[in-house]
């Protein structure tokens, strides 16, 4: 049995409302909870991840607020209107990769950089650390109902 902990972190209001612009911030909450929770000297090479969307979103985002160097691999399919949003999250801390004809071919990709040069995979679902992560809109929203 794994027993994992998460914490609160800046990304989310008090208010937890799942409003449009909240899709990203959930999504930005798993990857923070994953991404803090790596050793510095994970941190410093740098992460990966694979998503076409809002995962995206909230590596990027993740990786300017910790001062992390992000790649995100995305098919070259994707709506520009995600690819600019995964750039203005993220800044000069996050390098866009578009590869392939589909999903599959971009986890391709990512996990190549996983295993080449190091960088840690940070799984839209498949992580107990993002997991937990997903137990933090659970808590804020009970916190909010609580309160009214």
């Amino acid at each position: 049995m794994v027993l994992l902990a998460f914490s609160e972190s800046p990304l989310l209001p008090s208010s937890c409302t799942k409003t449009p612009n909240m899709w990203m911030a959930s999504s930005a909450e798993f990857a923070y909870n994953k991404m803090s929770s790596l050793p510095q000297q994970s941190r410093d090479r740098g992460v990966v991840a694979c998503s076409a969307g809002n995962h995206a979103q909230g590596v990027a985002l993740s990786a300017k607020m910790l001062g992390c160097r992000a790649v995100i691999c995305m098919p070259l399919a994707t709506p520009s209107i995600k690819v600019n949003a995964v750039r203005a999250h993220g800044g000069e801390t996050v390098e866009v990769r578009l590869v392939g004809n589909n999903y599959d071919d971009a986890a391709a990709e990512a996990k190549r950089l996983e295993f080449e040069e190091g960088l840690a995979m940070i799984h839209p679902f498949d992580d107990e650390h993002v997991i937990a992560g997903q137990g933090t809109i659970g808590t804020f929203r009970h916190r909010s109902w609580t309160a009214m």
